[in-house]
């Protein structure tokens, strides 16, 4: 029987399949299935993105940037909610200036404590939520920003964004990613779409003065 995956293993695929060599994060609370299906890649020794993680979301978004300029390759930043954003948006709007392009997940919840089996902690409500949700504060800063709907398309939904933040002209992609389906078993991750490659360009563009 194929396996089914959770939705860190839909993201870090979907990262995979657009040849993503790092994820670049100060990382919050909201993103522990993608941190244990990049502990599986290790165990299993299977190829993908790297992970690097900062203490602040500004450097996080401009190691991106910078290894993209120097690349021509894009790369993804994962963000906190809510103030993890607002720390990383003017790194996002200095890539949006400079045509650069990068995805950015920010997480967020649904629901707080409502459902049964699933509480975030009461301090999304009271400090991480944003009023009309994270995209509000970036959609001015970012070439096309969206959310995930549910567990069942995480994979297509990060692919999406990757694919737009490359196309002429480039720039930042945004995504709010609620936590909740990052954690739900999804369906079985398609093997045959692979996501339009970007340029690879050697460094013979770079002038080097005496």
């Amino acid at each position: 029987m194929p396996q089914r995956k959770d939705g860190g293993d839909a993201v870090l695929e979907a990262l995979r399949k657009l040849d993503v060599d790092y994820i670049i994060s100060s990382p919050g609370s909201e993103w522990p299935s993608v941190w244990e299906a990049l502990a599986r890649q290790v165990i299993n020794e299977e190829p993908g993105p790297k992970y690097i993680n900062t203490w602040h979301e500004t450097l996080a978004v401009a190691m991106a940037q910078g290894y993209t300029r120097m690349t021509g390759r894009m790369q993804a930043v994962l963000l906190h909610a809510g103030v993890g954003v607002l720390q990383g948006s003017m790194g996002i709007h200095g890539a949006f200036q400079g045509e650069i392009p990068m995805l950015v997940a920010s997480g967020e919840t649904a629901s707080y404590g409502e459902a049964d089996g699933f509480d975030p902690g009461p301090q999304w409500l009271r400090n991480l939520s944003i009023v009309g949700g994270p995209n509000r504060l970036v959609d001015s800063i970012t070439k096309w920003s969206s959310r995930v709907t549910s567990s069942e398309v995480i994979y297509e939904t990060f692919s999406r964004a990757g694919e737009m933040a490359q196309r002429t002209p480039k720039g930042p992609t945004f995504l709010k990613c609620p936590w909740k389906p990052c954690l739900k078993s999804g369906r079985r991750l398609p093997s045959s779409r692979t996501s339009p490659r970007h340029p690879r360009p050697g460094l013979s563009h770079l002038t080097l003065k005496p």
